[in-house]
């Protein structure tokens, strides 16, 4: 028996080669598919983990505890509680200790934190002593502090303050690290605090309620999840257990990270999934296929067994013996092919439970595939034992298909109407190749009936070459099947090449949506007044950077852009009609200023001038007090502004007064004239409606302020303020999606800097933003103008062209600017590229390409069967007076035929199947 299979075999080399290159490329699929997709997930979690912030690579610990009388204790206590609960490793721990406090009416937290002084850079010494400490330095500016002055901190309203000698100015050394990852321990914008102000320990040993913190760092290897290790459910196990207590973990930085890796793996994870088990079905068809045709070789050979007197299992044997030599020899083949391609494509997993996760589903699929494959190839033989004698040694194949086919084609159909609705209802276009397949068999079905007719009308008209080569695709048994498979690989190839490339574009778009330029640096600034002069500076000329601040967390969300940069730097949005010129700016530059006032009551009053440093975004004010009724001129210092202050407002505390002019002194030079004083058009009040707005008056020998008291309001001090207006209002905003619900009168409004609203004129809808998506785009500058002292809220931006080189960032350095970031789209771009959608894009590319080989070796199996028949049944015409030239034009033009219906076909499917998907 064993001589007979191997002779048959050796009969048939063609055959039995495709039969094994049809096996083979399945179980590579399959024995590839897991070690992909494993690495594949274990690349792109690194990749989001590189990317991450030092805000989502660490978790904190808080407790909000009381009176601390040894906090060296206290904080000891409270590491040790942490870490018994805290069971995950970490690296990096750093605890501290942190209270809120006042200093001249702002918020400078007093707080300690460990290994403080090799994280900072300190002009002056690090504190040692109780009543000593360090400020930052940009704090000190605003309060106008120097080291070796005192700072008074009142840590509660009314309580004595308590004075520290300065004996140092901090500034962070890495503040994207993480060690500065904690909001505590920094300035917080929208509240309006200052980064604190760092003492000794021993300080908190009198603090009322101070907050305990713990910071850890969490190590990559824990956030990709590697060995399949459930950080998030851990974090989540662990913040239960820390609330029954009095502890507070805060994760959810860290718990969206993990979201978007598990999200990416899930993604990756089900596209290769479904490309090798296409690729695993279609090779089982093919192999259906190859089956019924070397079937068709072998029918002499089982009707000689049957006359011989042999049995059903006997035949089945020896028919299924030579099978099983071409499968087994694919699955020798596939398995080490699959792990050379998985190797050459994503690098194989060799350690952890992953490599043991991928070895198991590879065995289970290469296993699966082996029996598929035999099982495919023991129905196509019943068929034949099932013949009768004279059935098969019949040349010419009956002329009725089997109600078993037409059951097939039928069960096709419905599939692919319900995966048409289902794409369609999902727009998911995974359904998709289920449509071609249904198209694919359909066009087959009809391509026979229509060459039927075509074969019957040329043969009477004379017509041999169309007509033969038409019979031909009429008549060969399986060749329906061969056209199908043609029609579903060019199906698979042609959807899967444009999902490629239009994977390759969105992610290009979606780096620039993301980022909004060629290059994004986020950057630490003092305030939006100090960004916007830093950038000028560094860029003077406007072609390579723009300051931009984002707001995510309003409603709406607010993108401020330098909008006069916008078309220079490349950015992906076109401003239009948002461009609005801005008057000229009111600058004092002396150090003292005067005020022609005259006070219209009989009380003192007291009028203070605001303006504001451009290049530090400090605000001065000029403190005016009016000690006698009539007109007079007051003087008043103007501390910080030789470099340059724009006026701001006048504010008023009680009574009524008007102002006639205001002018600086040495040099010489008037500010405000009476008729930029007396024109309603350039004051405003408060955006409220309330009493600043009502009080502030503009008459023609100048601008009246009256404070009165409104009995609705009771409880508010009588005080007005009269902004001048140097930018347009209501600010001209362009605006994706809803506009702003709030508003002032009939303007909507937004809350630029998480302070109070702008009222804004919606020039221009779009469909989207960059960097905030839906939302609304304003000019930075004539916001800042707008809303000054208004809010502190938002992300720092320098957006750069693509020609920005070095010299640029080194300038925005130097100018006080701190890159806590730097992003690019050519680099953005590269990290989408290993994420989910780039991976099954990938796969997906890779499944279809497995598809033609495998159609392609389904047609050499359908030619290299029908090569006898065909040249014995030409032969017989050449007797009857065929010429050799149509012979060889017969053919040649069948597989040519077959080849072109098959990519007509599969253009036609493809366009269909993304119909359906609504793509």
């Amino acid at each position: 028996m064993f001589a007979l299979l191997l002779s048959a075999v050796r009969a048939r080399l063609a055959q039995t080669a495709t039969v094994l290159v049809l096996t083979a490329l399945g179980v590579t699929a399959v024995v590839a598919g897991p070690w992909c997709a494993i690495a594949s997930a274990r690349t792109a979690a690194a990749v989001d983990v590189a990317s991450a912030t030092a805000g989502q690579r660490t978790v904190a610990v808080r407790e909000q505890t009381g009176p601390t009388p040894d906090p060296h204790q206290a904080l000891a206590d409270f590491r040790q509680e942490i870490e018994r609960t805290l069971t995950v490793p970490a690296e990096r721990p750093t605890v501290g200790i942190r209270q809120s406090t006042l200093a001249d009416g702002h918020g400078v937290p007093m707080a300690y934190r460990d290994q403080l002084c090799e994280h900072v850079r300190i002009a002056g010494s690090c504190p040692s002593a109780p009543d000593e400490g360090i400020l930052n330095t940009a704090t000190a500016e605003v309060l106008g502090l120097r080291v070796g002055q005192q700072l008074a901190l009142h840590r509660t309203d009314g309580d004595t303050p308590e004075l520290f000698r300065i004996v140092g100015l901090y500034d962070m050394v890495d503040p994207a690290g993480d060690y500065w990852a904690d909001d505590l321990f920094r300035a917080d914008p929208s509240s309006n605090a200052e980064p604190p102000f760092f003492v000794p320990l021993e300080v908190f040993a009198h603090a009322v309620a101070p907050t305990l913190v713990y910071d850890a760092t969490l190590p990559d290897a824990l956030l990709r999840g590697d060995g399949g290790y459930d950080l998030a459910g851990r974090l989540r196990q662990i913040d239960y257990q820390f609330g029954v207590g009095h502890l507070h973990l805060v994760s959810f930085a860290t718990l969206q990270l993990l979201g978007d890796i598990q999200a990416d793996r899930h993604a990756i994870y089900e596209g290769v999934l479904i490309s090798a088990v296409t690729v695993l079905l279609l090779a089982w068809l093919s192999l259906a296929v190859a089956g019924r045709y070397t079937g068709r070789a072998r029918r002499p050979d089982v009707a000689l067994l049957k006359l011989r007197g042999s049995t059903r299992f006997a035949l089945l044997r020896l028919t299924l013996g030579q099978q099983i030599v071409p499968v087994l020899g694919g699955v020798v083949v596939g398995v080490p092919a699959g792990l050379v391609l998985a190797r050459e494509l994503t690098g194989l997993v060799t350690t952890g439970k992953d490599a043991r996760t991928a070895f198991t589903l590879s065995a289970i699929g290469a296993a699966a595939a082996l029996v598929g494959a035999l099982v495919v190839l023991v129905v196509a033989e019943l068929a034949a034992l099932r013949a009768p004698v004279a059935l098969l040694l019949r040349d010419v194949p009956p002329r009725r298909r089997g109600w078993r086919g037409d059951v097939v084609d039928a069960a096709v159909a419905a599939l692919a109407v319900a995966a048409a609705y289902q794409a369609r209802a999902t727009h998911d276009p995974r359904f998709g190749p289920i449509v071609a397949l249904a198209v694919a068999v359909l066009l087959a079905r009809l391509v026979g009936l229509l060459a039927a007719g075509v074969a019957a009308s040329n043969l009477r008209a004379g017509r041999l070459r169309t007509g033969l080569t038409a019979v031909q695709l009429a008549r060969r048994p399986g060749v329906d099947r061969v056209l199908a498979l043609l029609v579903v690989a060019v199906a698979l190839i042609g959807t899967a090449g444009h999902g490629f490339l239009a994977a390759a574009d969105a992610r290009g778009a979606q780096a620039a949506r993301e980022l909004g330029a060629p290059r994004v640096l986020t950057v630490q600034a003092p305030n939006r007044e100090a960004l916007l002069h830093a950038v000028h500076v560094a860029d003077p000329n406007g072609k390579s950077a723009m300051a931009a601040v984002v707001n995510a967390t309003t409603q709406p969300p607010v993108l401020a852009v330098d909008a006069s940069r916008l078309t220079a730097i490349g950015a992906t949005v076109d401003a239009g009609p948002l461009l609005a010129p801005h008057r000229a700016a009111v600058v004092a530059t002396a150090a003292q200023v005067g005020l022609d006032v005259r006070s219209n009551g009989p009380q003192k009053v007291a009028i203070d001038a605001s303006f504001v440093n451009e290049r530090s975004g400090i605000v001065r004010t000029a403190k005016f007090a009016v000690p006698r009724p009539g007109r007079q001129l007051l003087t008043a210092p103007l501390p910080g502004c030789a470099d340059g202050c724009r006026f701001v407002s006048f504010s008023l505390n009680a009574g009524t007064a008007t102002i006639w002019g205001l002018f600086q002194e040495n040099p010489d030079r008037v500010l405000l004239q009476p008729a930029t004083l007396s024109d309603p058009r350039r004051w405003r009040g408060d955006f409220t409606g309330t009493l600043g707005a009502d009080a502030t008056v503009a008459a023609k020998e100048g601008l009246t302020l009256a404070a009165r008291y409104d009995q609705d309001l009771a409880g508010l001090p009588p005080a007005t303020k009269a902004y001048l207006v140097d930018a347009p209002l209501p600010l001209p905003a362009i605006v994706a999606g809803r506009p702003p619900r709030d508003a002032v009168l009939s303007d909507p409004t937004v809350r630029a800097f998480g302070g109070e609203r702008l009222p804004i004129r919606v020039v221009r809808s779009v469909g989207a933003l960059p960097v905030i998506g839906r939302g609304v785009l304003i000019d930075l500058a004539a916001a800042a103008r707008a809303s000054v002292g208004v809010g502190a809220s938002g992300t720092a931006q320098v957006w750069l062209s693509a020609t920005a080189g070095p010299e640029v960032v080194d300038r925005l350095k130097a100018n006080g600017l701190v890159v806590v970031a730097d992003q690019s789209q050519p680099a953005r771009r590269q990290q989408l590229a290993h994420g989910g959608p780039a991976v099954i894009a990938w796969a997906s590319l890779a499944a279809a390409i497995a598809a033609v080989l495998l159609a392609a070796a389904a047609l050499a199996v359908a030619l290299a069967v029908d090569r006898e028949p065909q040249a014995a049944g030409l032969a017989a015409l050449r007797v009857q007076g065929l010429t050799a030239r149509a012979a060889r034009a017969v053919t040649v033009a069948g597989p040519i035929w077959l080849v072109a219906l098959g990519v007509v076909g599969g253009v036609l499917a493809a366009l269909l199947a993304r119909a359906a998907a609504g793509a």
